[in-house]
């Protein structure tokens, strides 16, 4: 299976202190809450019998949400033959497990939108969006819930995504110094901030009442990856190392630009069918996810 890159830190064992989560840090203190529409979203994903009924009454609860996703389900993205006027059309049209990963990828768009005015910190939203999309790709190829899936590559940063809202400058200014050092970003956010994002996330995914496995993918998407449980952790950390060797990690690729031969040998340490759903050429695969997350901004 895929080991980890050179910038990722080393993989942390399963054990106490690889499970233990710190009390809050005062880099998390006075941080939003997350919305609370995104949690009750979290509680309908582990409820395998959730109703459509259920799901409507709660995305109608946020007349923003609501509007902006069917704004999204109008886009030429989704290809909609006729005009999308009613949450039920769009469930029609676009399914239930594309419009609840959709009303996901809005309240969370919307929970880090002030900090996005700053570039750097725009491709780290970037980032979620691309190991959401191909989380959501593997799953489907080895017969895994994708909106599960997408779910967690959604927020398996949420650590980092709350680091950078509480603390936009400083979080911008520690990715400059780590691209430019090569410094791994767990270490300096430790120096920084005294806590790392897979800390300070597995934190926030407790006190916002996040499901476990989701906590899990928060916590554990730098480890090194179990080839012989590829179940949804698996399916983040491959999403989360793919993502980077595609262009779209936190930090911008090296100036030399693609690695095809990274990209194939990484294609081919998966199983079977994920390398099935993987292109050859990894352009085609990056086309797919500027043009997916260009229309999601």
């Amino acid at each position: 299976m895929p080991t980890q890159t050179p910038e990722s830190p080393a993989a942390a064992p399963h054990g106490p202190a690889a499970t233990s989560e710190p009390v809050q840090h005062w880099a998390l203190r006075d941080l939003p809450p997350f919305p609370s529409i995104a949690v009750k979203l979290l509680q309908l994903l582990s409820d395998e019998d959730v109703q459509v009924k259920r799901l409507i009454e709660l995305l109608r609860s946020d007349a923003a949400l609501c509007a902006e996703l069917l704004r999204r389900a109008n886009s030429a993205l989704y290809g909609a033959r006729t005009q999308v006027s009613s949450l039920q059309q769009g469930l029609v049209l676009l399914g239930l497990d594309q419009v609840r990963s959709l009303a996901m990828a809005v309240a969370l768009g919307s929970y880090v939108r002030s900090a996005m005015r700053i570039a750097a910190l725009r491709r780290c939203w970037r980032h979620s969006l691309a190991t959401a999309l191909l989380a959501e790709r593997l799953a489907h190829a080895v017969h895994f819930e994708a909106d599960r899936a997408y779910t967690a590559g959604l927020l398996h940063d949420i650590g980092l995504l709350g680091l950078m809202v509480n603390n936009p400058k400083e979080y911008a200014n520690l990715l400059l110094v780590s691209r430019e050092s090569g410094f791994d970003i767990r270490i300096t956010e430790q120096a920084m901030f005294d806590v790392d994002h897979c800390e300070a996330g597995a934190w926030l995914a407790r006190q916002w009442g996040f499901p476990e496995e989701i906590l899990d993918s928060v916590r554990h998407h730098h480890d090194g990856i179990d080839s012989s449980r590829y179940g949804l952790l698996a399916i983040t950390q491959s999403a989360v190392l793919l993502s980077g060797i595609l262009g779209f990690g936190v930090l911008p690729p090296p100036e030399s630009g693609n690695d095809p031969a990274r990209y194939d040998e990484f294609r081919q340490q998966l199983p079977a069918a994920a390398q099935d759903c993987l292109p050859l050429r990894m352009e085609v695969l990056q086309d797919f996810l500027t043009q997916r997350i260009n229309a999601y901004e």
